[in-house]
């Protein structure tokens, strides 16, 4: 192991070098960590370091622990996860009868993400304490895209409401019953709860990209998504649940073939099927089971392989990290299979004329970006700023500082970015 080991750490400190990374990463096996190694700053200003036991706040990865302790919030009270949602909050919210704790966990309610009311951005809304009728007003709807069931619709507010279930099965407030069911059985002391008014020692400050520059992301008030998004925790935690507990594997273990069982396929944004609180899919030709996080300054990934016991982690303190692609790399060197190292691009260099046959504006009439080619450099003009591109080859460009692909794509003789076809 010490010679993966080696391997491991020489190809991250390459990619630290030639792409931006700022937080931790791990890999295990069981209870064996494999690699561990802190990069970048946790505070720009102070210049503290980010270490091995900084938290981070994990985003949707939260959403795996609110699902386990949803399943064991219902064992406790005696129902199963097919008892009608709506049932269980009567007088806040009016859901169809047909809507489950089973379509809450899974996805597959047919209600739609956040529904923002207006043109002001989601961070905004997410600044002020918001009490929960208040942030179902702003953000909730029971307007369905689909029938329950029917299909995959990814939706913060569904876990939103499975933690004001949670709440009255229990007769706890949601952090009571996360410290009292899951983390300190669990012996995970550090993680839980981002509170902006008592918030972990050390903790990582959230950082983004824009205008050419590193600057410090908005500031959202984590209590308005506990349940979907609103936990911390450190590497050291995340490998303890995933290695010596195998992810509920045994405790409790009645609860593992619920949270990993297949329930809702989805193709978009990848092949993968959706259980509770976990995207289940095949990596590498063997099965993973994982789920990632994203918000304002923060990105967390976390994939495990049930049947060895392998798991990566991976947790950032920059909004733009990819932090799904280190993990991912880093598992395919412990599998043994080729991973080009990390290198500084080379900008393609080649003329005009074989580029502009990608130039102009793809989208609707409602949304519409633009690639274009200014002043000698290429630009990608959205509703949320300009982008400066790298060009690498004809139709694909890269972020002109992190390691963001973009590509323009052609699908029966007309081209497509970002899914969206080429109107001019």
């Amino acid at each position: 192991m010490e010679d993966l080991s080696r391997k491991l750490t020489h190809h991250l400190d390459l990619y630290a070098t030639h792409h931006p990374f700022s937080g931790v990463a791990l890999i295990g096996r069981g209870e064996e960590i494999i690699f561990q190694k802190a990069y970048g700053l946790a505070d720009r200003i102070s210049g503290r370091a980010n270490t091995l036991d900084t938290p981070f706040p994990i985003a949707s990865l939260s959403k795996a622990f609110t699902a386990l302790l949803c399943l064991e919030v219902c064992q406790q009270a005696g129902i199963t996860p097919s008892q009608s949602a709506g049932a269980l909050l009567p007088g806040f919210v009016s859901l169809s009868p047909d809507i489950s704790l089973h379509h809450l966990l899974s996805h597959s309610s047919g209600l739609p993400d956040y529904r923002v009311k207006g043109e002001q951005p989601l961070h905004e809304i997410f600044a002020n304490l918001l009490t929960p009728q208040e942030f179902w007003q702003q953000l909730g709807t029971v307007e369905q895209k689909s029938a329950p069931g029917e299909a995959f619709h990814y939706c913060n507010p569904g876990y939103y409401l499975l933690g004001l279930i949670i709440e009255r099965l229990s007769g706890k407030s949601f952090g009571a019953a996360l410290q009292d069911i899951l983390l300190q059985p669990l012996g995970l002391a550090q993680t839980g709860l981002d509170d902006p008014e008592h918030p972990p020692a050390n903790r990582a400050r959230p950082y983004d990209y824009k205008g050419g520059e590193i600057i410090e992301a908005p500031f959202t008030d984590a209590r308005n998504f506990y349940p979907q998004g609103g936990l911390y925790s450190t590497v050291a935690d995340l490998h303890r649940w995933a290695g010596a507990h195998g992810i509920a594997s045994s405790v409790p273990g009645r609860h593992q073939a619920q949270l990993f069982s297949p329930v809702i396929h989805s193709s978009v944004p990848r092949d993968i099927y959706y259980g509770y609180g976990w995207h289940r899919l095949t990596r590498h030709g063997k099965a993973c089971v994982g789920h990632g996080g994203s918000h304002w300054g923060y990105r967390s990934h976390l994939e495990y392989y049930p049947e060895s016991g392998w798991h990566a982690i991976v947790l950032s303190n920059y909004g733009f990290q990819d932090a799904t692609k280190v993990a991912d790399q880093l598992m395919q060197i412990c599998f043994g299979l080729a991973v080009p190292e990390p290198q500084q691009p080379k900008p393609w260099t080649g003329p005009l004329e074989e580029m502009r046959p990608f130039l102009g504006r793809y989208g609707s009439e409602t949304y519409q970006i633009e690639i274009q080619y200014r002043a000698e450099q290429y630009v990608l003009l959205s509703p949320q700023g300009e982008t400066e591109l790298l060009p690498m080859a004809p139709g694909k460009f890269r972020h002109v500082f992190y390691d963001e692909p973009f590509e323009v794509q052609e699908k029966a003789g007309k081209l497509y970015f970002w899914g969206m076809p080429k109107i001019s």
